[in-house]
This record gives C-alpha cells, sequence and structure tokens, in this order.
C-alpha cells in the first residue's frame, strides 16, 4: 500500500524539477538574447563612434 504513493510523490517531485530545470533553462536563454542584444547595440554605437574618429 505504501510503494504506490511513494512512486506518486517521487513522480510529482521529478515533475517539479522537470518543470524548475525548465523555467530555468528558459530565463538562460532570455538571459543569452538580451546579451546578443546588449553587444550589437554596443556593436553599433562603437561603430558610429569609429566613423566620428575617422571624419
Amino acid at each position: 500500500m505504501a510503494t504506490p504513493a511513494v512512486g506518486i510523490s517521487v513522480r510529482a517531485a521529478s515533475r517539479r524539477e522537470a518543470v524548475a530545470s525548465l523555467r530555468a533553462s528558459a530565463s538562460a536563454r532570455v538571459g543569452i538574447a538580451e546579451f546578443f542584444g546588449l553587444l550589437k547595440v554596443i556593436k553599433r554605437i562603437a561603430i558610429r563612434v569609429f566613423i566620428h574618429l575617422i571624419s
């Protein structure tokens, strides 16, 4: 009688862990996207400054 309940609780825990890991990976992806966006902005500014320095 005890084993099915334990199995269900283990399943619930693993499901919770899976959801948590999915959220973590999603936030990591968002962070990476933000980082690349920031890089693009920095590159644009650097190019503008470079052009101003040349001319």
